[in-house]
């Protein structure tokens, strides 16, 4: 989707113009959260949950048919002042306007409020909205980059580890870890079994690999095929191999140090053999 022969970020014609209206229309506004979620990552904001999975798993009821944000997200302070955004995605060369585009982010941010309100737990200190804007790169024309950020009061604040619990419950979900996940929701700690990982080490930091599924992952998935045949198709594909943690995040929440994490400096950076993120998490480069 990425073109990677402009300084400005551009997306691919080749790509883009293969998919029909509505497929185009989902890929822009899936590239668009990915941006978004990787500016506020950059803007102190590590810890980001989509705001349907962060609402089940704080047992806050959404209303049918409400109108709701993509991300809750925490900054370093783990406390329970949250920050809630929502991620707009249009082509330069497609009409709608973007001040439109963005006071329906900011909308659908403050519907999100108050359904959180509802709860007690949480105060919503700030919305973002945003409009990424793409050209591809054969248009005259730069990407760009919109966001509205209306101020808010800042309410007492009270520490409160879930978001960030979330967010790493997220990480291992995706590996298929589910038991894992389940243990950071409800605030326990993980059992970590190295076997399933290879360690290795970058930028002097060392990363726990994903090398095999955790064998539970058997007993919750039903495949058509044998286990073992769909893991080694998996990961001799490069699909899996090449995601990782780092080992301090590990220990961290194995001994349930939430409050340490924050202080544990990671940068996001990309180069040709590695991407790693502010949350000591990496993807490998085949």
């Amino acid at each position: 989707m990425i073109d990677s022969h402009q300084p400005n970020v551009r997306i691919k014609s080749s790509r883009i113009s293969s998919l029909r209206d509505f497929s185009r229309t989902n890929r822009i506004g899936e590239v668009s959260q990915g941006l978004v979620y990787l500016y506020m990552q950059n803007t102190g904001f590590p810890y980001i949950n989509d705001f349907h999975f962060f609402c089940n798993n704080s047992q806050i009821a959404i209303p049918y048919k409400a109108s709701t944000p993509d991300f809750v997200c925490q900054d370093k302070s783990l406390t329970n002042q949250i920050c809630l955004v929502e991620s707009k995605g249009k082509e330069t060369i497609s009409t709608g306007s973007i001040k439109a585009k963005l006071a329906k982010a900011i909308n659908q941010c403050v519907s999100g409020e108050n359904i959180i309100n509802t709860s007690g737990k949480y105060n919503v200190v700030k919305y973002l909205g945003f409009c990424a804007e793409w050209s591809a790169e054969n248009n005259p024309n730069d990407s760009i980059f919109h966001f509205v950020d209306p101020e808010k009061e800042i309410r007492q604040q009270d520490t409160n580890s879930a978001p960030m619990r979330f967010h790493y419950a997220s990480w291992f979900y995706l590996i298929g870890d589910f038991e894992n996940a389940k243990r950071l929701v409800n605030g326990e700690k993980i059992i970590f079994d190295e076997n399933n990982f290879r360690q290795i080490l970058v930028n002097n930091e060392n990363y726990w690999i994903l090398r095999r599924f955790p064998k539970h992952m058997r007993k919750q998935l039903n495949f058509d095929m044998p286990f073992y045949i769909m893991e080694d198709i998996f990961f001799s594909m490069g699909f899996g191999g090449n995601i990782g943690i780092s080992d301090k995040i590990i220990k961290k929440l194995i001994n349930q140090e939430y409050q340490i994490i924050p202080n544990i400096e990671f940068t996001n950076e990309s180069t040709e053999r590695y991407e790693s993120f502010v949350d000591g998490t990496i993807i490998l480069k085949r």
